[in-house]
């Protein structure tokens, strides 16, 4: 049973989260979201876009997560993929969301039980008007069984702090 819920400090706007199928660039372990059901993301007005719509530290969108994937450009980075969202009504108590939800921690990533996030947002979610996200379609790309090995063998000398050419990877058929 999913009870935890991630709150993400972003620098991206709506049009940018619809444009990647999420919320994207997190160091964040796959693991610690299987748990998770919701992301709330929250404007981080110091980072990315600046528009005049959201403040800095206000909640505005809430998203049901599908998947979380491994972005190929940027190493051990994820990309929250969203498969429904909500934009968020301009209300007050929204605007201190970062600092009330998280204490205005520095690290970007936070994570709380659902039942006291859907306390805080005062939002009725089951008769929300959810919309779905459409997600970008991956471009297939073909690598010689050479180029698999060898980028495993690279991501795994990474995460073992080693030299790639300490890791040997048998295959047998």
């Amino acid at each position: 049973m999913k009870n935890q819920s991630v709150i993400v400090f972003s620098g991206e706007d709506i049009d940018v989260i619809k444009q990647q199928g999420g919320t994207g660039n997190w160091v964040i372990k796959t693991e610690k979201l299987t748990q998770t059901e919701y992301v709330l993301v929250v404007r981080n007005a110091k980072k990315g876009f600046n528009d005049d719509m959201y403040e800095h530290g206000q909640a505005f969108l809430l998203g049901k997560i599908q998947a979380i994937k491994e972005l190929k450009d940027e190493s051990n980075r994820k990309l929250i993929q969203i498969s429904e969202f909500i934009e968020l009504p301009q209300q007050e108590h929204l605007k201190d969301a970062w600092k009330t939800l998280t204490g205005s921690q520095r690290y970007p990533v936070s994570y709380k039980e659902t039942s006291e996030l859907i306390a805080y947002l005062r939002f009725d979610l089951i008769h929300a008007d959810w919309q779905i996200m459409q997600q970008v379609e991956e471009e297939e790309v073909n690598l010689s069984l050479a180029d698999i090995i060898n980028e495993a063998r690279q991501k795994i000398a990474k995460a073992a702090k080693v030299d790639g050419s300490k890791v040997n990877i048998q295959i047998s058929f």
